[in-house]
């Protein structure tokens, strides 16, 4: 008996052939055994069935993929143990369409693959193979199946097609080339991208087509170290050309790849570095603008400073004319003149500063809840009387509506009120103003909406924009003398700052109208915290402190001579020293109680001079120290205070601050004017109550975290954020404990309640 022939070569037999599947062939005989042996080992699937197509065989291999003995059964009960679907693992196998049922039917099945599915097994992937089976006389007595698996190639695929999804999924250029031919072997689809060819022409070309700046020697001598250190990366950068002719910078890594029993390969990874350079570009742009706005920053405060330490002089020594007993009415008059040209001169430097926060994004809100309409009321009361001086009506009309209370940027709002009424009593001669005050929800949200209404001489068309840019005037601005040309510019930056905004309206010859609105969510009246902070006239110390000893550093005459006049006027024994070197040798010399220290002065300045004394062996090094300085820089504040100052005024001050900082440090009281309004000084467990009612349960936490870490500059910035805009008196009682390290006054007010 001749040696069965795969399925798809069995043939419909000849007269001469004998079929090893006949029943009068295999009658105990020795090819029987041997064809069933075969059959049995053979590492495809072979499965028979007889003329009905009831199963009549099935091997080991066929056993073990469906994991257990396959029972003699019919075609119409395969479906039952078998899921058989197309070689796409997915469409269902239509019934006709099985292989073993074809050959049954006649057809000699070639390589048809199908996926087969056991119950609570992984799907096999097979080709099959399928004949009928004839008897010596050539009635078809059944049918054979032999099923070749190859679920593993096809996982193998599986695997390579995710890996070049992969590789294509990343933006950065895969190129594998030979490095006999040079020519690319692969390239992914971010190639593609980043030069413009289709994959099929780059699989054309070399990497000589797309580097314009290397030839096959130089190329191949680069190569030459990539093959002599195959275990090394080799990074740099260079250019490619795209097709389009443009050059590209590019970042590239190449290594030469030999996998087991294979030949080499030249892999590049490839990275488009035009972003990364534009990004860099902008990177330097953005740090030279930093750059460009910390020099004007700086230039500011330091202008500032320079403007501020001769204001310094002129609002003290007014504070000290105003303490003179024989004051006529008209010195009085003139002192209130000083006083209020000086305040207008200080209120246009801050414009400048705010601006400056403003430009930089440094500008923030300070979000409390206040009583609205009595700030409405006082901004009317404020003006009625600027508007009565010129004859002027004023009307405040505040629709029902509009919130009493409500939670916003208080102080915010007031400069933005005060510059445009301000403006809107500059500019009208004849008729009045309107200060008109709604409300509307937009989307859910409340929003406030301010109109103010003057029958000025209006703008023109032409200066429209103009009026919204920072230093810039209308041609009626210009008219009328005075003006920094910031108010309408920073009072839009605010309004855009708290979500809404300032337009103007409309204009005309019979005047403008600018309507400012913000988003404010109402509170109710208890929310408000209510705080009063008056201010007594200091005469003199009590007898029994008398003669406490101050010293006095600063390089110019009239500070000095200012804060000694001040001092000694209360009953304080002063010295005065001109830098740093000088007070370090008169703080050793005359032991004072206390050291009022400028910052900026020549030989020695206010902070080294403060360092020294701290190191200083001797019981010096624990005199208080107060910094007085004309800067505005925190940054100079938290030096100030890191070199070991106790505490930081900034000029210009009132007379009235300096004593009582003064008096908190040495331990000394004062005899008050009792004819001036009683004055609420609050003692810590008062200032514990103050502010427990202002700040948020976050906000009092975070005070109190940072206490304990020892961080009170990250105290003093959420005191200010807190309350420094809605209630500066508060906020600059407890920032008088922070800038002077008050720890017993802090533990007192942030610690537990007893």
């Amino acid at each position: 008996m001749k040696s069965p022939k795969p399925a798809s070569t069995i043939e419909k037999p000849k007269s001469q052939t004998t079929n090893p599947f006949t029943a009068k062939a295999h009658e105990g005989g020795k090819e029987l055994a041997l064809l069933s042996t075969l059959m049995e080992n053979l590492s495809d699937g072979v499965v028979s069935c007889d003329a009905e197509g009831k199963l009549t065989f099935s091997n080991r291999a066929i056993r073990e993929w469906h994991g257990t003995d396959i029972p003699s059964i019919p075609p119409e009960q395969w479906s039952e143990h078998f899921e058989m679907y197309e070689g796409d693992g997915v469409t269902p196998l239509k019934f006709e369409r099985i292989p073993l049922l074809r050959a049954l039917k006649g057809e000699q099945v070639q390589n048809a693959e199908i996926t087969l599915v056991s119950k609570g097994k992984a799907p096999r992937y097979l080709s099959c193979n399928a004949d009928s089976i004839y008897d010596d006389d050539g009635k078809k007595i059944g049918a054979v199946v032999i099923m070749h698996d190859f679920t593993n190639r096809i996982q193998s695929e599986r695997e390579m097609r995710q890996a070049l999804d992969m590789l294509d999924a990343t933006e950065d250029a895969l190129l594998i080339c030979d490095p006999l031919t040079l020519q690319f072997e692969y390239v992914n689809l971010g190639a593609i991208k980043q030069l413009g060819y289709t994959r099929e022409e780059l699989l054309r070309m070399t990497p000589l087509d797309i580097k314009p700046d290397y030839d096959e020697e130089s190329y191949r001598a680069m190569l030459k170290t990539t093959q002599d250190h195959p275990e090394l990366t080799h990074r740099f950068s260079t250019v490619h050309r795209h097709k389009d002719g443009h050059h590209i910078p590019v970042e590239l890594h190449l290594q030469m790849i030999t996998p087991p029993g294979g030949s080499a390969h030249v892999v590049a990874m490839v990275r488009d570095m035009t972003e990364s350079q534009e990004a860099e570009r902008m990177v330097i742009a953005k740090e030279a603008a930093e750059a460009a706005n910390r020099a004007k920053s700086t230039f500011l405060a330091n202008m500032s400073h320079e403007i501020r330490t001769p204001m310094n002089a002129i609002l003290g020594y007014t504070q000290l004319l105003k303490n003179e007993p024989n004051l006529s009415p008209v010195a009085k008059n003139h002192l209130e003149v000083i006083t209020r040209s000086s305040d207008h001169l200080l209120a246009l430097i801050d414009d400048i500063l705010d601006m400056s926060k403003v430009e930089a994004g440094m500008s923030r809100l300070t979000l409390q809840p206040f009583d609205f309409k009595r700030l409405l009321e006082d901004m009317g009361s404020m003006f009625r009387v600027r508007v009565q001086e010129k004859q002027l009506t004023f009307e405040l009309d505040i629709l029902d509506d509009v919130p009493s209370y409500i939670t916003s940027d208080e102080n915010r709002i007031r400069q933005v009120l005060i510059n445009l009424l301000g403006n809107a009593v500059k500019f009208t001669q004849e008729g009045g103003v309107v200060l008109r005050v709604s409300t509307h929800t937009t989307e859910g949200v409340p929003i406030i909406s301010i109109e103010v209404e003057d029958s000025g001489e209006g703008i023109s068309e032409a200066d429209w924009e103009m009026i919204f840019e920072p230093f810039e005037q209308s041609s009626t601005g210009r008219s009328h003398a005075g003006g920094s040309g910031l108010g309408l510019p920073i009072s839009k930056r605010f309004a855009e700052i708290m979500g809404g905004s300032l337009v103007l309206l409309k204009t005309d010859e019979h005047g403008s109208t600018f309507r400012f609105t913000f988003p404010a969510q109402p509170c109710r009246e208890e929310d408000i915290p209510h705080l009063v902070v008056a201010e007594k006239a200091i005469l003199r110390l009590q007898d029994k402190d008398m003669g406490r000893r101050i010293l006095v550093v600063d390089d110019r005459d009239t500070n000095r001579d200012l804060l000694s006049k001040m001092l000694e006027r209360v009953g304080y024994e002063v010295r005065t020293v001109v830098n740093g070197q000088e007070a370090i040798d008169m703080t050793l010399e005359w032991r004072p109680d206390l050291v009022l220290m400028d910052m900026q002065m020549p030989v020695i300045d206010g902070k080294e001079a403060t360092r020294q004394i701290r190191e200083n062996d001797s019981a010096i090094s624990r005199t208080p120290i107060l910094i007085v300085s004309a800067s505005v820089l925190e940054e100079n504040r938290r030096e100030a205070l890191s070199s070991g100052a106790n505490g930081f005024i900034r000029k210009p001050f009132r007379e009235n601050e300096i004593l009582e900082e003064v008096a908190q440090w040495i331990k000394v009281s004062y005899v008050y004017d009792e004819s001036h309004e009683d004055t609420v000084v609050e003692a810590p467990s008062e200032l514990r109550s103050s502010l427990r009612e202002v700040l948020s349960e976050s906000q009092w936490n975070a005070c109190r975290e940072n206490l304990e870490l020892g961080d009170i500059d990250a105290v003093s910035e959420c005191i200010q954020s807190a309350c420094g805009s809605a209630y500066p008196e508060l906020a600059q009682a407890a920032l008088r404990l922070t800038d002077h390290l008050n720890m017993d006054a802090l533990n007192t007010i942030f610690g537990d309640e007893e």
